[in-house]
């Protein structure tokens, strides 16, 4: 599988499959969690992949 999709989170941890086919990068916050930054959890983004 190859990620063709462009996620705005700056780190991502991991990319993961979904129900039906569907992809999703996953972020935990570690860039505002090293910034010192409030953290509300991890985030799931949908991504297109080959």
């Amino acid at each position: 599988m190859t990620v063709t999709d462009t996620v705005e989170d700056p780190v991502t941890s991991d990319v993961t499959a979904g129900p039906d086919g569907t992809t999703y990068a996953l972020s935990g916050g570690l860039a505002e969690l090293l910034a010192g930054e409030p953290n509300d959890g991890f985030a799931l983004t949908p991504v297109t992949t080959d």
